[in-house]
């Protein structure tokens, strides 16, 4: 499991980019990032793409993906604001 406190969610009507909007449009839902953001058996990893921190999971429906993530702490809290996300094959 992912050591964080919270997990930053943007408002899903806001303008500009935006979090919700941009994980539904790849077919998942905020459920589903946060299947794997509090998995005990989510596998950190790094995206190769864009370098920023991402994790694999499973979704409760048995879909393996990877979330991308960007991870900042203030105060002592530790947020995980997921940038992206979307389905992977599995390992094998």
């Amino acid at each position: 499991m992912l050591d964080f406190d919270w997990i930053e969610w943007d408002d899903p009507e806001a303008e500009g980019f935006n979090n919700v909007a941009h994980i539904e449009a790849a077919g998942l839902t905020p459920d589903d990032i946060e299947d794997v953001l509090y998995s005990p058996d989510a596998e950190p990893d790094t995206s190769v793409s864009s370098g920023q921190l991402a994790v694999f999971g499973w979704t409760r429906d048995a879909r393996r993906i990877i979330v991308v993530y960007k991870r900042t702490e203030e105060a002592g809290v530790r947020v995980i604001y997921p940038i992206t996300a979307y389905e992977v094959r599995p390992k094998g």
